[in-house]
């Protein structure tokens, strides 16, 4: 996994709180993938379940997954980003132009690994994989309303100035 700050983005304003924790627990390598219960001695199997035949770590589930591919393809098409997948993670926030482009991207970075690992999850306990195109419109969703209320509370502090 790429190695580089990610507090600011992580912590990041515009984030959601979840998307922040989980986005953080990542970056730390903290989340429990199969491959780090085995090695704790929790579950007895490290097959992924979204690639049948892969072994689940982070490094596979945010860099070499197909699925995961498949999504950041469809959140890049909706940024207006044209941006190969491969070694993505710390060029998508720099082509963001400008404080508040730069946070909303860091911001859908963050909703972009919290629905990867929710669609892990979802594999996991309930054998049910949503598609790419559901989550993009989830994200679509939780960063419109994030970016009015954003705004909003700017106009708010302007008026009570």
């Amino acid at each position: 996994m790429e190695k580089w700050h990610w507090s600011r983005g992580a912590w990041s304003k515009m984030n959601n709180p979840k998307h922040s924790f989980i986005c953080w627990l990542a970056m730390r390598r903290k989340l429990l993938t199969k491959d780090r219960t085995l090695t704790m001695g929790i579950t007895q199997d490290n097959d992924y379940m979204l690639c049948v035949g892969q072994t689940e770590s982070i490094d596979h589930l945010f860099f070499e997954c197909t699925f995961s591919k498949m999504c950041l393809e469809k959140v890049l098409k909706w940024l207006g980003m044209n941006i190969e997948v491969n070694s993505i993670w710390r060029r998508i926030t720099r082509i963001a132009k400008g404080k508040v482009g730069r946070s909303f991207t860091e911001a859908v970075v963050a909703a972009i690994i919290y629905h990867i690992w929710r669609a892990r999850n979802k594999a996991v306990w309930l054998q049910k994989v949503p598609r790419p195109q559901t989550i993009l419109k989830q994200i679509q969703y939780t960063y419109q309303h994030r970016c009015l209320e954003v705004i909003q509370k700017k106009k708010r502090q302007k008026e009570k100035s």
